[in-house]
């Protein structure tokens, strides 16, 4: 019998797998305050996405859409793309534990970015 998983919630409305959250926690560093903040609504869009295996949730802060946003995406195998924007300039910081990211960053995450065309993507990549 498999272990179900712990879920735990790390904003307002994301629920992460333990796992995960703890990978996006290391992941992101001194980022991490940034995104359980732009996390005030979520959104769950896995169900657009499942067809890729992939799990999304976006989120945003109320009354600050579009300046104070976030997207974590999360693959079967343990994989992370998330982005949050800073509020307090037109900077998209990128995280991700996929080396090839870069050059294979999924549909929703693209989908998300093309929101932010006057911002700078600031990546942080794993090694």
């Amino acid at each position: 019998m498999i272990a179900e998983s712990k879920k735990i919630r790390i904003a307002e409305g994301l629920l992460l797998d333990e796992n995960v959250e703890n990978n996006l926690a290391q992941l992101t560093g001194k980022y991490y305050s940034l995104f359980v903040s732009a996390f005030n609504i979520t959104i769950d869009n896995s169900e657009k996405y499942a067809a890729q295996n992939l799990t999304v949730y976006e989120g945003y802060v109320k009354g600050l859409k579009s300046l104070f946003e976030g997207i974590v995406v999360t693959g079967v195998h343990g994989e992370i793309w998330a982005a949050v924007t800073d509020p307090e300039e037109d900077k998209v910081y990128y995280f991700s534990n996929v080396q090839k990211t870069r050059y294979e960053t999924p549909a929703p995450l693209l989908d998300w970015l093309r929101g932010f065309p006057r911002h700078s993507v600031v990546y942080h990549l794993a090694r």
